[in-house]
């Protein structure tokens, strides 16, 4: 029998795509229809068969999954105020090489931009902007624990979002590192 070619064997070094979480409802997954996620979604509302709207996963699990979503949007927002930022004369007062426009004090979204203009409307914008950020930062810090993390770790992380914690709060207990190339999560050490 001929052996297979290696063009035709997956080599072990190709990493494998990663398995995502159903978030759809039956119905939309038999169609392959764009599903909105909600009880009972758009589509099969349409359809007339609210009944037959059912989810694989439970309700916790694909409000979790459908905040990838709001994630992708908030970033999304992050990048086009870092460029505006940019392009603004206040950046060269603020800026750093590294992008991560932190204010003067050091501190995440401390002093940076507070107090710099006269005008109060500028200054209340840019506070909401800097409230933002961090709360794109703290969501990322979640779902990268989610993403990557420990099964303990994502289990206590869950465990925390169904009981109504806010992102905040659990944000701070799971600060990520970075380690030699791997995020290190500090709940893991003790730090939660």
């Amino acid at each position: 029998m001929p052996s297979p070619s290696p063009s035709q064997s997956q080599s072990p070094s190709q990493p494998r795509p990663k398995s995502r979480p159903t978030a759809s409802c039956l119905p939309c997954r038999t169609r392959k229809v764009k599903c909105n996620r909600q009880t009972p979604c758009t589509a099969c509302t349409a359809r007339n068969i609210p009944q037959e709207c059912k989810y694989a996963a439970p309700d916790a699990d694909r409000q979790a999954i459908a905040q990838a979503e709001v994630i992708a949007d908030l970033r999304a927002k992050v990048r086009r105020l870092r460029g505006r930022l940019a392009s603004s004369s206040v950046m060269g007062i603020i800026g750093d090489e590294d992008g991560d426009f932190e204010g003067e004090t050091g501190e995440e979204g401390g002093g940076g931009l507070e107090g710099r203009d006269g005008d109060g409307e500028e200054g209340e914008e840019e506070e909401e902007e800097e409230e933002e950020e961090d709360r794109v930062a703290d969501l990322e810090a979640v779902y990268q624990v989610l993403r990557d993390g420990e099964w303990g770790e994502v289990q206590r992380v869950v465990g925390r979002l169904r009981a109504g914690e806010a992102v905040g709060g659990i944000a701070k207990d799971v600060w990520m590192v970075e380690k030699e190339g791997e995020c290190v999560c500090m709940a893991s050490r003790g730090f939660t």
